[in-house]
């Protein structure tokens, strides 16, 4: 091998090397990622940022969603260190949703994964605070369904129905959900019964909130009024 040859062959294994090297970097540099939301309907609205990588060949960020089927979320330009998207998902979704960005060089390699983030909604329970209600008057029952954390943005709480009472004609019929307003805890479900002038023994109506990903059941997620 001539001198010549040597020398650009040195160059290759060098310039291979290099771009190892600032693989490998990016796991560190792509290291932070961060979410925050707000939800409408079956819609999340999030935003995502992270900390920039510093390689002088950055050019792009590539957000993945990755909890099920990886799937790629949005692509932006570096510097930016940020980005809003939107999820939407069926009402009977359950489970935390999870993220990660890649840094992507001018090569179009990318890095490694950074940290996940992870979207998990607040917590929500439910509780018979009136677990009485009576055809004479009538009088009605109470559901309060009660969330954790941030109350910045409205909340809608799926929920099943069941029970020995027949909704429609025992009872009015229930929505299915309930929305805890923005600036609010909690919100209620009103049982009224329907004066039929049967005589008839106890019945039950049971409220069993339902799994979705914008939050979590807390215990205890059924309550009953009679």
């Amino acid at each position: 091998m001539s001198n010549h040859e040597y020398s650009k062959w040195k160059t290759c294994i060098t310039h291979r090397t290099l771009k190892i090297q600032i693989l490998v970097y990016f796991l560190f540099l792509v290291s932070s990622l961060f979410l925050s939301h707000s939800v409408f309907g079956a819609t999340l609205n999030l935003s995502a940022t992270w900390a920039l990588n510093t390689e002088p060949d950055i050019k792009e960020y590539r957000l993945y969603r990755t909890d099920g089927t990886r799937t790629l979320i949005n692509t932006v330009q570096h510097p930016t260190n940020y980005c809003n998207f939107s999820v939407t998902f069926s009402d009977t979704y359950s489970g935390p949703l999870t993220f990660v960005v890649r840094a992507v060089d001018t090569s179009n390699l990318e890095s490694a994964d950074s940290n996940p983030a992870q979207y998990i909604g607040p917590t929500v329970t439910i509780v018979a605070t009136d677990n009485t209600a009576t055809e004479a008057g009538p009088t009605t029952g109470y559901f309060t369904v009660t969330r954790t954390g941030a109350t910045t943005s409205a909340l809608t709480v799926y929920y099943t129905v069941g029970g020995t009472a027949t909704s429609g004609s025992d009872y009015n019929a229930l929505s299915n959900s309930v929305t805890i307003p923005a600036g609010s805890s909690s919100a209620t479900i009103t049982v009224t019964p329907i004066n039929d002038t049967v005589v008839e023994s106890d019945e039950t109506v049971i409220v069993t909130l339902s799994a979705n990903a914008t939050y979590t059941r807390g215990s205890p997620y059924s309550a009953t009024i009679t």
